[in-house]
C-alpha cells in the first residue's frame, strides 16, 4: 500500500483491462490472487454506493447556487455532443494534450483541468468556476451513473484534482487508476 487511505479508491493496471474487457482474467501469478485494489482484492465498479445525482452544495456557504436551481452532472440523459462511454465506464486522462495525442488508454478522454482555474473567490466568480468544471465533466461522459477512473502519468497532481472534484460533487463510483498511465503501459496494455 503506498499510504493512501482508502485503497478502494484505486484500481490497478490489470484489473482495469479485464474490466474493459482488454484481458480476460486478472491475475497475480507471483502473489496467487488476483489482481485488484492496492491491497489485491479484485476491483468491482459495482460496490460503489448508491448512484445520485451529482450535485454543487446549495447549502455552502462557498458555494452558493447558481440560480434556483443546481448545477448537477445528473442520472438524465448525457448532454449533447458529449461522448458516453462504449466501455460502461468513463476513462479520463488528465496529461497533457500531446501526451494524450501520443497515446492514451483506449476509450479515454482528454481533460485539461488546469486550463480552468479560478483567482477570484468571490461567490458569483466561485459559482461559475464550479459550473464550467461540472461542465467539462459532462462533456466528456460523466455522470452520476456511470463508474469514472482518472488517471495521469503517475497518480499524481493532475489526477489527484479531478478525483477531488469527482468526490466534492459527490460522484458515486469515481476511482484512480494507481500508477497512472505509467504502470499501464509497462503492463504492456494497448493504447
Amino acid at each position: 500500500m503506498k499510504g493512501y487511505s482508502n485503497p478502494q479508491l484505486l484500481v490497478t493496471p490489470d484489473s482495469l483491462a479485464a474490466e474493459l474487457g482488454l484481458r480476460a482474467e486478472p491475475f497475480d501469478a507471483a502473489q496467487g490472487r488476483p489482481f485488484g485494489s492496492a491491497q489485491g482484492r479484485p476491483f468491482d465498479f459495482a460496490q460503489g454506493r448508491q448512484a445520485r445525482p451529482l450535485l454543487v452544495p446549495r447549502s455552502s456557504s462557498l458555494v452558493p447556487s447558481i440560480s434556483n436551481e443546481q448545477s448537477t452532472i445528473s442520472n438524465a440523459e448525457p448532454a449533447s455532443g458529449s461522448r458516453p462511454p462504449a466501455s460502461g465506464i468513463a476513462l479520463l486522462d488528465l496529461r497533457p494534450a500531446e501526451q494524450f495525442a501520443a497515446g492514451h488508454l483506449p476509450g479515454a478522454a482528454h481533460v485539461d483541468l488546469w486550463g480552468v482555474s479560478l483567482i477570484d473567490t468571490d461567490p458569483a466568480p466561485m459559482r461559475a468556476f464550479l459550473w464550467m468544471i461540472v461542465h467539462v465533466l459532462e462533456m466528456r461522459g460523466v455522470d452520476a451513473r456511470v463508474p469514472v477512473v482518472v488517471y495521469d502519468e503517475q497518480s499524481g497532481l493532475r489526477a489527484a484534482r479531478a478525483f477531488w472534484f469527482l468526490e466534492y460533487f459527490g460522484h458515486p463510483n469515481a476511482r484512480l487508476l494507481d500508477g497512472g498511465y505509467g504502470a499501464w503501459t509497462r503492463e504492456g496494455l494497448p493504447v
